[in-house]
């Protein structure tokens, strides 16, 4: 490959719309070619997922790291869709080999698996003293790190105080509750008890492990208890109680008064109090911590195995992760923040301090944003991770396989398949 040929032109040419020194996101390709070593002026690459915070804090982020002519500049790749396309990339990408990615934004649910297959790189030395202990285990291996947590995604209920007074108690309570109150309002066939993420994807495990906790279930053994949360649930999606799809579609639903109930993370609460009918009325939106036990979300960054830049690579990650930057995409765009200390004086750098940092976007509507880190708070204390082991993925795509077929079959959970299968998974005789 000609030296002087660089990674951007590549990506270029493979079809990749890549840009961050403006805040302008870039979208993935399908091209699988493979790039080769690539000399170390390039600058730097980072893949994402697709930017979803008010303001589009994170790309700002990464314009204002390039604006600075002594950085290596970074180029940002952004793949929507799912996370499960992320983890597909990054694995394709190591497999092929090559330079292709310095930096990748990963889902929490992926690291073990990414961590033992060798694809990431050790961190160096991190001042752990302001992350949540949970956050840091999603980035640990064997007394090691392997990346900074950059959000941790807390799991909040939200509702409409003008339907619901207040927030149910456990999942079955919140369909049962939501059954109730769209009959009142006289609109059964138009809206949903419940709107959570029930698509086949990592949302519906997510989803579904906090549905078996809700009932007091063992989401790894799959007891009774457990067998009955989920035969619940699908029982819910195949009367169209609750409504099955991906974050933005039920993010989308709710705010157009379709689903009584909506189960989603914090970046919602920007994205709904910005638009009618929540933003006419600063009381209306109901939003605490998940009621029932939660899982933990959220994403890392990490260096790749593969980078010729670590060392720059590893500066740019201090930076994007440094308390300034998660408080800033914390209050101005709606990530949790896996810092403790962005809560206790939340706030938008920008517009609260009258900075020239925010947008005309962001300057539309500033909501006091004190309950609201204190349900965020409150949530990440008292979430728990997902199994941190390498076979998380193929046990979350058993699960999801043994949902999706009973939805489209006769609702029937075979529970002793589902629990030999995860077993041998596990490992476990």
């Amino acid at each position: 490959m000609n030296g002087e040929l660089s990674r951007r032109s590549l990506l270029a040419g493979a079809g990749v719309l890549a840009g961050a020194a403006l805040g302008v996101g870039g979208r993935l390709w399908q091209d699988r070619r493979r790039y080769g070593e690539l000399p170390p002026h390039n600058g730097l690459v980072l893949l994402s997922g697709e930017e979803l915070s008010r303001g589009e804090q994170r790309r700002k982020l990464v314009g204002e790291w390039n604006s600075d002519e002594k950085h290596p500049h970074v180029t940002l790749i952004e793949l929507e869709g799912s996370t499960d396309l992320r983890r597909s990339e990054i694995v394709a990408a190591a497999q092929m080999g090559g330079h292709r990615y310095d930096v990748v934004n990963v889902d929490v649910a992926w690291m073990a698996e990414l961590i033992d297959r060798g694809y990431l790189a050790e961190f160096p030395s991190l001042d752990t003293r302001d992350f949540y202990g949970s956050a840091l285990k999603t980035v640990s291996a064997g007394g090691k790190r392997y990346g900074v947590p950059f959000a941790s995604d807390a799991p909040l209920l939200y509702y409409d105080k003008r339907i619901a007074s207040e927030p149910p108690r456990t999942f079955m309570d919140a369909v049962d509750l939501g059954r109730r109150l769209k009959k009142d309002l006289g609109e059964e066939e138009q809206v949903y008890a419940y709107a959570g993420q029930f698509m086949d994807y990592e949302g519906l495990t997510v989803n579904a492990m906090e549905i078996i906790l809700s009932n007091g279930g063992d989401y790894l053994e799959f007891d009774g208890l457990a067998v009955e949360a989920l035969r619940h649930l699908v029982g819910c999606l195949r009367d169209r109680s609750v409504v099955g799809e991906e974050e933005k579609n039920s993010l989308r639903l709710f705010r157009e008064g379709r689903a009584v109930f909506l189960r989603s993370w914090s970046y919602a609460f920007h994205q709904l109090v910005d638009v009618p009918p929540f933003k006419d009325d600063n009381e209306r939106l109901g939003v605490v911590a998940l009621p029932w036990p939660g899982v933990l979300g959220g994403h890392n960054l990490a260096v790749t195995t593969t980078s010729a830049l670590r060392r720059e690579a590893s500066d740019f990650i201090v930076e994007m992760t440094a308390p300034g930057s998660v408080q800033r995409t914390f209050g101005c765009g709606g990530y949790a923040s896996p810092r403790p200390s962005s809560y206790s004086d939340p706030k938008c750098p920008g517009i609260d301090e009258g900075a020239s940092v925010a947008s005309e976007t962001e300057e539309e509507r500033t909501p006091d944003l004190k309950e609201f880190a204190a349900n965020v708070h409150l949530s990440l204390t008292r979430t728990e991770t997902r199994p941190l082991t390498s076979w998380y993925p193929d046990y979350s795509l058993v699960l999801r396989r043994h949902l999706m077929r009973a939805r489209a079959g006769d609702g029937e959970i075979d529970d002793r398949e589902l629990r030999e299968e995860v077993r041998r998974i596990r490992g476990v005789p």
